[in-house]
Formats: C-alpha cells, structure tokens, sequence
C-alpha cells in the first residue's frame, strides 16, 4: 500500500521539526534566540545608532569612530550566541529523546565543547548554499541538499569536519529528491514569512520582534527537521547492512 504524502519521510522530518519546538526545554531555547536577535538587532544596533546619530550630528548622520566597530562588534558576538543556542537546542533535543533529564548546566557545557567545530560546518554549509544560489540557482539547491547533515554530523562528535561533510554527501547519495522537499519547504516558508512581515503595515518594534521570532523558529525547526531526517536515513542504511550481512552469513551457512 502506498503511503500517504503525510507519511513519507520528508513530510515525517518537516512535522518532528515543527512540532519540536513546543517542548517547554526546547521553547527555553527558542525565546532565548529570539531575545538575543532582538536585543542586538533592535535594541544594540537600531536605537544605539540612531541615538549616537541624533546626539553627535543630527544633520550630517556621521558616526563617532567607535560606533561603527561596536556595531560590527553586536553583529559578531550575536553570530556566536545564534548559532551556539543552536547548538544547545540539539544537545537538549538529542537528551529528550533519550529520556535523560535536562539539566541545562551540562547542556550548556556539552553544548560549548560540540560548538567550535559546529559552528565551522554551520558556516561551511552557509556558503556553499548561498554562493551556489549566487552563481545559479541549482546549486544552491544542490549544496543545500548534500550539505544538510554536516552540522549534524559535526555535533554528533567522533568525527573530523571533512568526515562530516563526507559522510553527508555519503548519506544524501540518490536521496536527493527525497530530501529536497525538506530544504525547499524551510527556504520557501521563511521567504514567504520576511516578505509578509516587512509588507504589512507594522511599526518598527514589530517588524524587529517578529523577524527575530521567525528567524528564530525557522532555523530551529529546519536542524531539527534535518536532525529527524538523519536518523530516518542513518537507521535505514544500517537495516540495509545488516540485512547485506545477514544474507551473507546464510548463503556461506548453506
């Protein structure tokens, strides 16, 4: 019997990933990403800029030479923060699902071990989907794709980067129809969503709120997307060995 499109793999990762983020350990992690993108976007760069315009040169708009690097210094350290909240999320997901207790001070120890080489593969793979996007459209798609597990892998632990991003590419081999909905889905959904928020008709506060709120939530529920769709593929390559063995075993048994 053929399944239904609800029940494919794909559309099984997109459900665990978006219903995820109502687990109250989890949803810690979300409002603390969506704080910290507000608070530096918002709060650390619009109102301190403005502020430092209208009290040094209303006229001119020309920045006093440190506001520029504090600036830059808010985006850096708000990059950190992002995607080492990220990082948290996956060691607090991976604990729930093994029914260990959360404590988050040695989610947020693991979480800082795991989150050097996390955040290399996070950025890798960001660059080799947006510079594929930005030479054609197809091979951002493709890189996508063939990249979707590397941080995955890299949090996992035990591997080097180029393992992990080996053993992605390994893992998304002739898969890449069936993961495609995956990346599409998230990519579309979010586009969908920003374009909305700065078209409707809301103040500059909400618009700030609300990108740090989707951004947070998107981001989230496509690693975990990724994270379900991994152990989905990982489970059915290791049925596939073992059955390879089996076979073997009972054929030389004969």
């Amino acid at each position: 019997m053929t399944p239904s499109i609800f029940e494919t793999d794909p559309a099984v990762a997109i459900f665990s990933g978006l219903s995820s983020i109502i687990k109250p350990k989890v949803a810690v992690v979300f409002v603390a990403m969506a704080l910290s993108i507000f608070l530096v976007t918002y709060v650390g760069l619009y109102l301190f800029l403005n502020l430092t315009v209208s009290a040094s040169n209303t006229y001119t708009n020309i920045y006093p030479s440190y506001v520029i690097p504090t600036a830059l210094g808010l985006v850096v350290l708000e990059f950190f923060v992002f995607f080492y909240l990220l990082s948290l999320s996956l060691e607090v997901k991976k604990r729930l699902e093994f029914k260990v207790p959360v404590n988050f001070k040695d989610s947020l120890f693991t979480a800082l071990i795991k989150f050097p080489k996390f955040l290399i593969a996070t950025i890798a793979q960001l660059f080799l989907v947006f510079g594929g996007f930005v030479l054609l459209i197809a091979p951002g798609f493709y890189f996508g794709v063939k990249s979707i597990f590397f941080n995955i892998e890299s949090h996992n632990g035990g591997i080097t980067l180029s393992e992990g991003l080996k053993d992605s590419f390994n893992l998304t081999k002739g898969k890449f129809i069936k993961i495609l909905p995956i990346f599409s889905f998230y990519l579309v959904v979010f586009a969908l969503f920003i374009y909305l928020l700065f078209n409707a008709r809301l103040s500059l506060l909400d618009i700030y709120l609300g990108a740090s709120i989707v951004l947070s939530f998107f981001m989230l529920c496509y690693t975990f997307s990724a994270d379900k769709m991994y152990k989905i593929l990982k489970k059915q390559s290791d049925n596939k060995i073992t059955s390879s063995l089996f076979r073997r075993a009972m054929s030389q048994n004969s």
